[in-house]
């Protein structure tokens, strides 16, 4: 049962962080292209680890 509830934590922690960054990087426009493309590659990161705890138990590569 703990596992489940940690494996829950952490996909939530990681698509809410996904879904953020993605929302920065459409929203802030006044900020250099560059700032936007490292939080494109961040939510990509968090994205990859949200699909981790889905299918496997242990911790993420990353």
């Amino acid at each position: 049962m703990p596992n489940i509830i940690n494996k829950v934590i952490k996909t939530s922690y990681h698509f809410f962080a996904t879904v953020f960054l993605l929302y920065l990087a459409k929203n802030l426009q006044n900020y250099h292209i560059f700032f936007n493309i490292i939080l494109v590659f961040l939510s990509i990161f968090h994205l990859y680890d949200t699909w981790w705890f889905l299918n496997y138990d242990e911790d993420a590569p990353i």
